[in-house]
């Protein structure tokens, strides 16, 4: 799973992030955030899993920071030195509810459950049931665009911009570099074999040898592979 942090304290977001480490290691702690307004651009950009957020920040407080954000998919523990905040937390949909110091048993528990909430639920599938699609939510000099995964045929390097080639022949630029981009979709079929190029493995045509080799796309496009890069990939496409 995929968390954020979000405390005005220095202590609080490190001692938290340490013990998730120690007692929960499904738990992949994505950014430590000190401030609503940082969050809601990290929120977006990450799509966490599960959003650990403290209740009184300066500024913008916890709930005033989800009213803000409006609708969105992820699992909220609120964790705070304060008890009188419990039933509004409930009608924030919260979770859980942990009080600081935070226990370890009780982290956990909190863990369990969101881990329980993303398992896939087998159900007999109906006509008007449909497979969860997974999007990228990316900055652009815009806002936002929201790209679905499987949309995308290659990523290509442009300084610290990425530039996404889709499978409607059009493309998008996003403000994000390669490297941040990869982060987000390698375990979904991605593969970078050059360090400005990206690919779909699922929309690779061909292989043509060279000193490192092309692969040629669905689109119809030829992508170079690094020569220190290829065996790699050939032995991860073909096998050993």
């Amino acid at each position: 799973m995929r968390a954020l942090i979000v405390d005005d304290e220095l202590y609080a977001r490190k001692a938290l992030a340490l013990k998730l480490q120690k007692y929960c290691p499904e738990v992949e702690v994505l950014d430590l955030i000190d401030s609503a307004a940082t969050a809601i651009t990290a929120i977006h950009v990450n799509s966490p899993d599960l959003l650990f957020l403290d209740i009184e920040m300066p500024g913008e407080g916890g709930f005033a920071m989800l009213e803000t954000l409006g609708a969105f998919d992820c699992n909220i523990v609120f964790v705070t030195a304060f008890e009188q905040y419990a039933l509004r937390a409930i009608k924030h949909s919260a979770l859980d509810y942990l009080l600081k110091p935070v226990n370890p048993q009780d982290l956990q528990a909190a863990v369990a459950k969101a881990q329980r909430l993303l398992e896939p639920r087998p159900a007999k599938k109906r006509e008007h049931e449909y497979l969860p699609i997974r999007k990228l939510v990316l900055p652009t000099e815009q806002g936002f665009e929201f790209v679905r995964i499987m949309d995308i045929i290659r990523c290509r390097a442009e300084g610290n911009y990425t530039r996404l080639l889709l499978k409607n022949a059009e493309d998008l630029v996003v403000s994000r570099n390669l490297g941040e981009i990869e982060s987000l979709i390698a375990n979904d079929n991605f593969y970078r074999i050059h360090m400005s190029h990206l690919i779909n493995l699922v929309f690779v045509k061909k292989y043509l040898r060279g000193r490192g080799g092309e692969v040629e796309m669905i689109d119809g496009s030829r992508v170079q592979v690094s020569s220190r890069r290829r065996d790699a990939f050939l032995s991860f496409i073909v096998g050993p």
